[in-house]
């Protein structure tokens, strides 16, 4: 944001950092954001005598944010919008850590509240229906996505109404700012 009041601040004495404004350059139009910062340089006797101001030109500092803000919205509005039930996970503790507005309506949840922070096998039944412990399954299948890329299978989940339904799966390992 521009600080219109750095340099009111900093002429009565006061330390300002990080100031921002817009500049617009009169021979071009070109507009450029600049940061400044102004520390009084006093004399012997507390008196302002000066002032050090460094500037510096944050232009593509800003655009990069701008542009950032942007694909964040963009992929933010691909995951909530999307009609298949997409989630993450936890890789170290495989509870699921966010999940769009399709996977609350598949399992008949109230909020995704319902859905972070549990594990994916309790939304399955006990056991699969090849006669598999459900939560043993989940982890072997998860530990294959996670060794191989991407696995895709076939499960049968349990809504939170008890209902037991099939799903195909797809679990894909993603790797965000060294985060699996």
């Amino acid at each position: 944001p521009l600080d219109m009041w750095a340099v009111p601040r900093a002429l009565r004495g006061e330390t300002v950092t990080n100031a921002e404004y817009m500049l617009r350059r009169k021979d071009t139009g070109e507009t450029w954001t600049g940061s400044y910062s102004f520390s009084p340089i006093r004399d012997n006797n507390g008196a302002i005598v000066g002032s050090v101001v460094v500037g510096r030109d944050i232009t593509e500092l800003k655009r990069s944010e701008a542009a950032l803000k942007q694909s964040e919205a963009r992929y933010r509005a691909l995951f909530e919008m999307s009609r298949d039930a997409l989630m993450t996970i936890d890789s170290s503790s495989w509870w699921f850590t966010t999940c769009n507005a399709s996977t609350i309506s598949m399992f008949r949840a109230r909020d995704d509240a319902d859905i972070v922070s549990r594990a994916p096998w309790e939304f399955s039944p006990e056991r699969q229906p090849d006669g598999g412990a459900s939560p043993e399954k989940a982890v072997e299948m998860m530990e294959t996505a996670m060794r191989t890329g991407s696995h895709f299978f076939e499960w049968t989940h349990q809504r939170l109404t008890g209902e037991l339904f099939p799903a195909t799966i797809l679990l894909t390992r993603i790797d965000i700012e060294g985060q699996t």
